[in-house]
């Protein structure tokens, strides 16, 4: 920037005549550059961008997004309150935030459809009352019979907790008992001592002969004259 401001400071002094002849005849190396500062622009000052995830899917405006990761939606900061004008303190929370009314007219954000907000899918804190007054908390919107259409803002639904307490009030006890394993062990072993004595050989079939599938031990594989003989003499006999 400094750079920058000094060299606008020369153009601003110099002459209608001196520009024209700079335009036609240009001379470079105008610039004092400061290697050091250039230096540490890129390598001292220059912070990493804020890049894409390995799988992540960018599109056209992603890197100007604004990614809140310590800020919780719905939770108002003693800043905002501020700028605001709200009140802050511990009952700065009867206070309901001046979008309320917006929110109740035409429903809740559909970024967060499982934010609570009271006065619009919600109840309104102890102590607080519905109307268009100072502190008061709008107008529920209700539909024709008089139900909440976003939430249970009127506080009428049990709560899962008191739920589970009237769930613990019922016996939930077995009706009946398990047979330990040693008893189950022994009626196994019954059954089987039982289907044991109830198999017995059925004599009434036919037995295949096993005559006809026997060899005969006097009959060898091998004919005569083809047994290989156990010393075989290559020299000739003398007359």
């Amino acid at each position: 920037m400094e750079m920058r401001a000094s060299l606008q400071e020369k153009e601003d002094q110099r002459t209608l005549k001196a520009k024209m002849r700079e335009r036609a005849r240009p001379k470079l190396g105008k610039i004092d550059i400061d290697y050091q500062k250039l230096h540490d622009a890129f390598f001292k000052w220059q912070t990493k961008p804020r890049l894409t995830i390995h799988g992540d899917l960018y599109y056209e405006g992603k890197e100007f997004e604004t990614r809140l990761k310590e800020k919780k939606p719905g939770d108002l900061s003693v800043e905002l309150r501020t700028a605001l004008g709200m009140p802050v303190g511990p009952n700065a929370h009867k206070v309901p935030p001046p979008w309320l009314i917006a929110m109740q007219r035409y429903g809740p954000p559909p970024s967060y459809p499982n934010l609570k907000i009271p006065g619009l899918n919600a109840p309104i804190p102890e102590g607080c009352s519905f109307g268009y007054h100072a502190g008061g908390w709008g107008k529920p919107p209700v539909d024709e019979t008089g139900k909440p259409l976003y939430g249970d803002v009127f506080g009428t639904l049990i709560p899962s907790s008191e739920a589970n307490e009237i769930d613990e009030d019922i016996d939930k006890t077995a009706w009946g008992e398990l047979e330990s394993e040693s008893e189950e062990e022994s009626d196994e072993e019954e059954e089987g001592e039982e289907g044991e004595e109830e198999v017995e050989p059925d004599h009434a079939g036919l037995i295949t002969p096993a005559e006809g599938l026997i060899t005969p031990s006097g009959i060898t594989s091998i004919p005569a004259g083809l047994e290989t003989p156990e010393i075989i003499e290559l020299r000739k006999k003398k007359n």
